[in-house]
């Protein structure tokens, strides 16, 4: 009778771990760090779903709201932030989209770290905050984290788990 319940939870176990890793994308990130505009709308943790060149530009606007469309548009090919998301081309979005989360920090010594992504659109970030005994930096900083997913599992809203963690 115990090995049958062994047997059992052993299934379980496996079942369990592969419905799990079905359910989650891959997907490539990056960091990209800004300068703290304290003028900018509450927009800290929302993740935007981003699927053409247009909407890119659009979040641009979000992003930058006192820049002109005209200076923007120029930036795309300028160099930090702008240059880093100028590389997503209209054949970039022929075959895959972008979420962007942005962060609000009190600190510039915070990181970000993309977990996980799940099929239905939650993404799991870990906020990596200095440990104990580690000064943090007294700069302001906006991080703006970057995902790249294919758009054969695309979903068009998103939602976004923040899990506050020790920086190792």
């Amino acid at each position: 009778m115990k090995k049958i319940a062994s047997i059992i939870m052993v299934l379980l176990f496996i079942s369990t771990t592969l419905l799990a890793c079905r359910s989650r994308l891959s997907f490539d990130a990056q960091y990209l760090r800004t300068n703290y505009d304290s003028n900018k709308s509450a927009t800290a943790g929302l993740p935007f779903v981003i699927s053409s060149r247009a909407e890119l530009i659009r979040y641009c606007e979000i992003a930058w709201p006192n820049q002109s469309a005209a200076g923007r548009n120029a930036a795309l090919s300028s160099n930090s932030f702008l240059e880093s998301i100028g590389k997503y081309s209209d054949d970039f979005f022929k075959s895959k989209y972008l979420v962007i989360v942005i962060f609000q920090e009190i600190s510039g010594s915070i990181r970000h770290e993309v977990k996980r992504v799940d099929k239905n659109g939650v993404i799991s970030i870990d906020r990596l905050v200095p440990g104990e005994g580690r000064a943090m930096t007294a700069d302001m900083a906006e991080w703006h984290v970057v995902i790249e997913l294919d758009n054969k599992n695309k979903f068009e809203k998103a939602s976004a788990k923040i899990n506050d963690r020790t920086a190792p």
